[in-house]
């Protein structure tokens, strides 16, 4: 037995040291207070010591103190001693009866191996858990002086960064082969643990070192974390839940068009900046991710589609004054001469017949006129001449001015309809040119009138 438990702890040890420049940042000192009790187990079965709590002690004044320091992540050693009191039950020590109250006092050295791989790790246990398995070597006294072995089971919970609520087991096993078996015993400790060691995250990396102090990390990247792994520590990874490069700053560009993801439009097509990583497969400046005809170019206005031509002409129905007729650009979408102004120049309605005397319009003018007016709008560039007319009844000098008035009573509704006065002139022949015989009262009707005629 003491060949086994010095063996342990001299393994343990060596293995911690091993490890002191690799895990540097772990150094660290601990203190430890608290009380305890004790069991006074005899009997040759180790299994005992789990079932006569009957005896536990608990007399005087019982306090547990020791330091212990960590030097690497899964090795420290410790150092604690004890004392304690209690009424012993009736039993034979040196063939004596005795029931007197029974000092205990021990001190221990231990190397500490930390469990939080397994509980912590493989278990998920709570971060503030930390768990610990102890042996080593120590000294005790109860009845008389003894050297023990001692194998420990304990926890650490960290209320705090610095202050944990620790509870430890501890097995007491004789080394001196000259005693009988009969003092081995298990102690319980209760305390506190203060850690001069500031590791708020505890993750490994010293807060004095520890670039990233208030969230676990890594050594390697000096506490700071890598959530998706790409090599990248998050302080540094403008992505830091997507892998990426570290020439995009550890963000992702799936498609390789050299904009980053989260900026890509189009993350899964390769795209231009100037489409804001989308590709235009029409060419016609609306990225495809908008363009609702993306084989076919159009204008941007139009959600990337053409406008309709129904005249097939080159110019878009809403920019087109004759739609449904095919025209040239340079007459707004209207055939080079004007033929719709034309008929109507050759038809009865650009005669405009006005009574007796008279150079007010007439209902019937006004719906020719508003036609004509529909017309110099469909044909911009085309513009009119408007003859006045008179019979011969009267002066010729009155009959003169009165067909000039006729022809300024048209202009005027046109102009105030809309049209351009720059488009606009206007003739007044008097009884000079008569349409039909002023010798009849039809002919002078027909001769009261104002004509529209093309201006050449």
């Amino acid at each position: 037995m003491k060949k086994y438990f010095l063996t342990i702890f001299l393994a343990i040890s060596t293995l911690g040291f091993a490890q002191t420049e690799s895990a540097s940042d772990y150094r660290g000192l601990s203190v430890f207070v608290g009380t305890n009790a004790v069991n006074e187990i005899g009997g040759d079965d180790v299994f005992s010591l789990f079932n006569s709590f009957e005896q536990m002690g608990f007399g005087g004044v019982p306090i547990s103190a020791g330091v212990s320091y960590r030097y690497s992540d899964l090795i420290s050693l410790s150092s604690t001693f004890s004392f304690n009191e209690f009424t012993a039950g009736e039993s034979v020590v040196n063939r004596r009866v005795i029931t007197e109250d029974v000092s205990y006092f021990n001190f221990e050295i231990n190397a500490r191996i930390h469990l939080d791989f397994i509980f912590n790790d493989f278990f998920s246990f709570d971060e503030k858990v930390d768990f610990f398995a102890e042996t080593g070597v120590g000294y005790f006294e109860m009845y008389d002086q003894n050297l023990m072995a001692n194998l420990n089971l304990g926890l650490n919970y960290w209320m705090t960064d610095d202050l944990a609520l620790t509870l430890k087991g501890a097995g007491r096993f004789v080394l001196d082969q000259s005693t009988p078996d009969t003092r081995k015993h298990i102690q319980y400790m209760l305390g506190l643990t203060y850690n001069t060691f500031k590791d708020k995250d505890r993750d490994g990396v010293a807060d004095k070192k520890d670039v990233c102090p208030d969230v676990p990390g890594l050594k390697e990247f000096d506490g700071c974390p890598d959530t998706d792994a790409d090599g990248i520590p998050d302080n540094k990874d403008n992505c830091p839940l997507a892998a990426g490069t570290e020439a995009n700053g550890g963000c992702p560009d799936t498609d390789g068009d050299g904009l980053i993801d989260k900026d890509d439009s189009c993350p899964n097509a390769a795209g231009s900046s100037s489409m804001n990583g989308c590709p235009d497969g029409d060419g016609d400046m609306v990225a495809d991710n908008v363009d609702k005809c993306p084989d076919v170019a159009g204008d941007a206005a139009n959600s990337g589609c053409p406008w309709p031509d129904a005249d097939g002409d080159g110019v878009a129905d809403k920019d087109d004054a004759c739609p449904n007729e095919a025209g040239v650009a340079a007459n707004n979408g209207c055939p080079a001469e004007p033929t719709g102004l034309i008929e109507f120049i050759n038809s009865s309605k650009s005669t405009i017949i006005f009574k007796i005397e008279s150079s007010e319009l007439s209902g019937d003018a006004d719906v020719s006129l508003t036609e004509l007016n529909a017309l110099m709008a469909q044909y911009p560039k085309a513009n009119i001449v408007i003859d006045g007319h008179a019979s011969s009844d009267g002066p010729a000098a009155y009959n003169k001015k009165l067909s000039e008035e006729r022809a300024e009573a048209v202009k005027a509704f046109l102009i105030e309809a809309g049209v351009d006065a720059s488009r606009l002139k206007t003739m007044g022949y008097g009884e000079d040119m008569p349409a039909e015989d002023n010798a009849t009262n039809a002919g002078r009707k027909a001769n009261r009138r104002a004509k529209i005629n093309r201006a050449e």
